[in-house]
């Protein structure tokens, strides 16, 4: 429409449009093309991990989390970062990591995750969620530990008792 109805200060402009317009698909064809070779190394170096857990391990212990209703939750963060965090969840692909775990290890346990990163596993004492802190102590017992790594023991204690996490009462501060 613009070519048909020029106008006398758009001699600059339109040949540098018309530039972009034809650069345009080979460059939307090239970020696709580098999503995808990153999508598929992702699936591969889960696929490594996922082989190794199989050579050292009979069983493994997963969260019973369903990743892809988190992922539709609305997030508590402002709006400017939880897209930022959206999109980062979404290129992690968890639900992807384990799928490929299932498919690999022979024995997957799916565990109760509540409560997992906040019971300690010493004394059971349950510690308020800190998103701010990695580390936290225990109050009761004093054991400061990784909120993650207290998580990971507690799934595999639950998860090699066969016994189901009790319910919480309200976390200490």
């Amino acid at each position: 429409t613009w070519q048909g109805q020029r106008f006398p200060e758009d001699g600059t402009i339109l040949p540098t449009l018309e530039a972009w317009a034809r650069q345009d698909p080979h460059l939307a064809s090239w970020i696709a093309s580098q999503r995808l070779k990153a999508v598929r190394w992702r699936d591969d170096q889960y696929r490594q991990f996922a082989a190794i857990l199989r050579r050292r391990y009979r069983r493994a212990f997963i969260e019973d989390t369903n990743w892809r209703a988190l992922q539709r939750r609305p997030m508590p963060e402002e709006e400017s970062t939880s897209g930022a965090l959206r999109e980062h969840a979404r290129i992690a692909a968890v639900g992807r990591l384990l799928q490929y775990i299932k498919e690999s290890v022979p024995e997957v346990v799916a565990v109760n995750a509540a409560y997992t990163s906040q019971r300690c596993h010493v004394c059971q004492a349950v510690v308020a969620f800190d998103a701010a802190n990695l580390y936290v102590t225990c109050p009761d017992c004093d054991l400061l530990i990784d909120q993650d790594r207290r998580a990971a023991v507690n799934l595999l204690d639950l998860g090699s008792s066969g016994d189901v996490m009790p319910e919480s009462p309200e976390p200490l501060a």
